[in-house]
């Protein structure tokens, strides 16, 4: 059997700034004999995401990063990302919630009604 804990739940990325954030999951083996954990993503991520674990699998007690990194195409919102560990029949969730803001608001104001563009 094995522990979990996590440095956060929840974050938000800002897409002027930067397309990923990280979280670290902190496994304690506390029962048996030290195994491989492995980490997988349950569910459907919206179109754009991915989400990097690393070490996959954690070999017995330490830490995992989970990177979630979005694209100018992922739609704006907010996401639970579920990541699931296993060890032998033994598993565990944890649910990250990420909020993703628009990429940018751009309002153009034109007083012209007929332009002429030429390249």
């Amino acid at each position: 059997y094995f522990d979990l804990s996590t440095n956060d739940i929840a974050d938000t990325i800002d897409r002027t700034v930067t397309d990923s954030t990280t979280f670290i999951i902190t496994v304690d083996q506390n029962v048996g004999t030290p195994q491989n954990i492995a980490f997988t993503v349950l569910g459907v991520l919206p179109a754009g995401m991915t989400v990097d674990i690393s070490p996959n699998p954690r070999f017995s007690s330490g830490t995992t990063t989970v990177t979630v990194h979005v694209t100018p195409y992922t739609p704006a919102g907010t996401y639970p990302v579920i990541i699931q560990t296993l060890c032998g029949s033994y598993f565990q969730n944890i649910i990250f919630s990420v909020t993703l803001t628009p990429c940018y608001l751009l309002d153009v104001n034109n007083s012209q009604n007929n332009l002429l563009m030429m390249a």
